[in-house]
């Protein structure tokens, strides 16, 4: 559902659905344009026309209709009937919206195995190799390029004496008691 700004900011969803504000009374000419401005910025002017010709004839069929409603109503595709009542069942009780919601989103609590299933799957896969054999190569060729690339110029020679400074350290770190 679009954020339906106020004057004060934006509420929180929650604040938004079981509020007394605007976006939760009758819809008015005023409001009925700010509703079609919000829904032209979140969704382009061509679909805020199509929503435009849409709230116009949802008004017409059900003077209660709210902004909230009627966002929710033309973005499921539901007619003005049977939608604002699955709308106001559901913003009556944000709780039980939320709740119905997680469920609806986790219907069987085993289904994240079956990614991991996913993982092994793809490790016995022809492709998956070929493509680590690619990834392989490539950063391969990536290090012998920038090595001959920068053979005999000074980041070479800067890197050789890190190079011998760094054995150096090591030979005396294994001297070092633990």
């Amino acid at each position: 559902m679009a954020v339906l700004p106020t004057p004060t900011g934006n509420p929180t969803t929650n604040e938004q659905l079981t509020s007394a504000s605007w976006q939760n009374q009758p819809l008015t000419p005023a409001t009925a344009t700010q509703t079609e401005a919000i829904v032209s910025g979140e969704l382009g002017s061509a679909k805020a026309a199509a929503f435009k010709t849409w709230l116009t004839s949802a008004m017409q069929q059900d003077p209660t209709l709210t902004p909230n409603e009627a966002i929710a109503v033309y973005l499921t595709g539901s007619d003005v009937a049977t939608g604002t009542g699955a709308v106001a069942s559901l913003t009556g009780n944000t709780a039980t919206a939320t709740g119905q919601a997680a469920l609806a989103a986790v219907s069987n609590p085993l289904d994240f195995l079956g990614n991991i299933a996913g993982f092994f799957n793809a490790l016995v896969e022809k492709n998956t190799w070929i493509r680590v054999a690619e990834v392989l190569a490539g950063g391969m060729v990536l290090y012998l390029g920038l090595k001959y690339s920068f053979q005999g110029t000074g980041v070479h020679t800067a890197a050789k004496e890190t190079h011998k400074t760094a054995k150096k350290a090591l030979k005396i770190a294994e001297f070092i008691p633990k």
